[in-house]
Parts: structure tokens; sequence; C-alpha cells
């Protein structure tokens, strides 16, 4: 990696930082590109070379949390189903630790993403391929026939937790998750 291509990695991630600052600070909707790109001691044209929008920057959190989980979950030694309940299980964690105003902002780039924005989606694909990449290990393992849809499976697993993450979003924290 060049110094260029790490300089750009540190002032992206400076953003993200600024934003995690703020959710707990404040709302979302109280935050402003200003305020990020002040905290993240950047220039305001920065943030939007890096992220088209606050959402972008929320859907990178969740992504990023969602790989750590996943890799700390394939490391244990326990069956592939208790994996996929400890995936969904640490992922419902992540999304209740993380702020709700983060989490609103994340299930829009997934929901209503705009014209080349990929955040979100990549969130999206990121939880089925792992889910159905647990699935298939308990096929491997003789849990699960090995006739068994692990794609379509995945997606039913992952429409019932995005579900219900929407609903959360939806009631401002008040569905219980």
């Amino acid at each position: 990696m060049t110094k260029r291509q790490e300089a750009a990695l540190v002032t992206r991630q400076k953003i993200i930082d600024a934003v995690k600052e703020l959710s707990g600070e404040k709302s979302y909707g109280e935050m402003s590109i200003d305020e990020i790109t002040k905290k993240a001691g950047v220039a305001k044209g920065t943030f939007y070379v890096y992220f088209k929008r606050l959402e972008d920057v929320c859907a990178d959190i969740a992504y990023d949390k969602s790989l750590k989980n996943a890799d700390k979950i394939f490391k244990k030694r326990i069956p592939a189903k208790e994996k996929v309940e400890l995936f969904i299980k640490e992922s419902t964690k992540t999304v209740k630790n993380s702020t709700l105003g983060i989490t609103q902002q994340w299930f829009k780039a997934v929901a209503a993403p705009l014209s080349g924005e990929e955040n979100g989606m990549r969130k999206l694909e990121f939880d089925l391929s792992t889910v159905k990449k647990l699935l298939d290990e308990e096929i491997a393992e003789g849990d699960l026939e090995p006739a068994t849809d692990t794609e379509g499976l995945s997606k039913k697993i992952v429409s019932e937790f995005y579900g219900r993450v929407m609903l959360w979003c939806m009631s401002d924290g008040k569905i219980k998750l």
C-alpha cells in the first residue's frame, strides 16, 4: 500500500470515528457534516470524497462490526448451528449497542440506497453469505440434509433478522429487538 493510500484510509477512519463519537453525544438528526468534519479535523469537502451521505458512514460502521463478529464466530469450535445462532445474537447485540440513529441510517442505506451506493448492500450481501456459509458447514457436519437450499434458507434467516431490526428502528427502539 502506498503512503497516499494509507493516508486516505486514516482520513476515512477519522470521519468514521467522529460519527461514532458524536453518536454517543447526540442523535443522528442533530449531527451535521460540518460538525463531523470539524471533529475529524478534515475539510467539509473531504467528507464527500469518501461518503455520499451520513447513511454511508453508518452502513460502514455496521459492516465493520459484522466483519469482526463473523471472524470471531468462524474461529469458534462449536457446531455450525450454534454459529448461526451466535451470528444472529451478536448481530442483535451490535444493533442494540449502536445508537438507534446509526442503526436507522444503516438500515436506510440498505433499504433506500442512492444510485451507485454500495455500502448498505455490501452489509446485506455479507450477512447473507455468512449465514449461507454457516449453513453449508451444517451440511458438511451432517446436521442438515445435503439437499437443503442453504441460499434460500439464509435469505429467510436474514430477512427475519432485518425485519426485526426494521420494526425496532421504526418504533424508535420501543419494540423489543
